[in-house]
């Protein structure tokens, strides 16, 4: 958290993405396999790891029907995770300015 400057109040986020990362790491005691694939006998797909990393600032798109041309859609935010119960395997959760 110090090393990429975030805030004190997003510990939790941080936590649950480091226990995401560590379960998709090979493990020397578990015969160079991750803890996910040796829970689940299945390979998990890594490629979501590789996108972002912790607090990176990204933009977003949302959608608001106010808003119309010349407008953008588009907002600032901060990569905090991967969302792995909802929508595809690339779904992120972007904490934005407004705390969500």
């Amino acid at each position: 958290m110090d090393h990429v400057r975030c805030p004190n109040d997003v510990w939790l986020l941080c936590t649950k993405y480091v226990a995401y990362l560590l379960n998709r790491l090979s493990n020397k005691s578990l015969h160079w396999k991750m803890p996910f694939e040796a829970a689940f006998r299945e390979t998990p797909d890594i490629s979501n790891l590789l996108q972002f990393p912790f607090m990176e600032l990204v933009y977003y798109h949302e959608p608001v029907a106010s808003e119309c041309f010349p407008g953008t859609q588009e907002h600032i935010g901060w990569f905090v995770g991967i969302v792995d119960n909802m929508g595809d395997h690339m779904t992120y959760y972007i904490l934005t300015e407004k705390g969500t």
